[in-house]
C-alpha cells in the first residue's frame, strides 16, 4: 500500500502531457495490481474503480493523439483531458491517505 502511494506522491509530473500520464497510469495499475491484496475490500473496489478512470482517460488521449497523426506538440490535451487527469490523481492520493473515503465520478 505504502508502494502505491510513494510512487503516486513522488512522480514529478503525472499530468504535464499525454506521455506523462500514459507512463503515470501505466506505472499506477501495475503497482496496484501487486500489491491490491494488501488493501481494505472496500479500498480495493474505490481504487479499482478509479484506476480504470485513469485508463480511460489515458486511452481516449492517446486514441485522439493518434488520430491527429502524433503530433510532437499536441495542446489538445490541456484543453480535453488534463483537468481530468488532474482531478483523478488528486483523489488517487486522497483515498491513499485516507483524507477521502469513496471515489468520486465526475468524468463528463
Amino acid at each position: 500500500m505504502n508502494e502505491l502511494l510513494e510512487f503516486v506522491q513522488n512522480y514529478s509530473r503525472p499530468t504535464e502531457t499525454h506521455y506523462h500520464y500514459a507512463e503515470f497510469t501505466k506505472n499506477v495499475e501495475n503497482i496496484y495490481d501487486g500489491f491490491k491484496d494488501n488493501f481494505p475490500i472496500e479500498m480495493q473496489e474505490q481504487l479499482g474503480t478509479l484506476i480504470f478512470d485513469m485508463e480511460v482517460i489515458n486511452g481516449l488521449a492517446l486514441c485522439d493523439w493518434d488520430l491527429a497523426n502524433r503530433p510532437t506538440e499536441w495542446n489538445d490535451w490541456n484543453t480535453d483531458y488534463k483537468e481530468d487527469a488532474d482531478n483523478l490523481k488528486k483523489q488517487l492520493v486522497s483515498i491513499l491517505t485516507g483524507v477521502q473515503k469513496e471515489y468520486i465520478r465526475i468524468l463528463d
